[in-house]
């Protein structure tokens, strides 16, 4: 599964450290998910 959430106006360390920890947050309930990896990047 990909996830992409662009958000403009937040640094890179906001996304990660908030928006990227909900998402994770949540797929830990999805039947068959073994392994969450999140990167953020600024474009």
């Amino acid at each position: 599964m990909y996830v992409a959430m662009p958000y403009g106006g937040l640094s890179p360390a906001y996304m990660d450290g908030f928006m990227a920890n909900e998402f994770q947050k949540v797929l830990l309930f999805v039947s068959g998910v073994k392994i969450l990896i999140s990167k953020v990047y600024r474009v």
